[in-house]
């Protein structure tokens, strides 16, 4: 009996089973329409409609278009700065063997400026003259 219906009180085997029986639908008195609507008003509307559909279809493709371009911007910047990350290790070792250049230069030449002493001779009557005459010192003792 599981496969069985009841309609009318009558049982119904699944095998007869066609559908509920046609009892037919209330009419609504509006002969399918809202208010004073006929066909060529709806046809009007749905224009519209659809009209208005193609004008937000073209704003959100120009916004797309937009941040497509503006991404692509940001992409070729971020590009170019990858590039210069990437050349960073390679300018600084330069600068740093620069460096190291100049401080080795600097060092040889402090070098041989100290294995190779120049001796500058002096006359007693200038180095005399050179040096500042101090003023006596004052003698030590109780004053009055």
């Amino acid at each position: 009996m599981s496969g069985d219906a009841i309609t009318d009180g009558k049982i119904v085997t699944h095998a007869n089973f066609v559908g509920p029986p046609n009892r037919g639908l209330k009419s609504g008195g509006g002969g399918g329409t809202y208010g004073s609507m006929d066909a060529q008003d709806l046809h009007g509307r749905i224009a519209k409609l659809e009209g208005s559909n193609t004008a937000l279809l073209g704003a959100v493709g120009i916004i797309s278009a937009v941040l497509i371009g503006g991404m692509a911007l940001v992409w070729s910047d971020v590009s170019r700065v990858e590039d210069k990350v990437d050349n960073l290790p390679t300018a600084i070792r330069e600068e740093l063997q620069g460096l190291n250049a100049s401080m080795l230069e600097a060092i040889r030449a402090g070098r041989e400026i100290n294995q190779s002493p120049s001796v500058i001779v002096i006359p007693q009557a200038a180095a005399d003259a050179a040096q500042p005459t101090l003023p006596a010192p004052a003698p030590e003792g109780p004053s009055e």
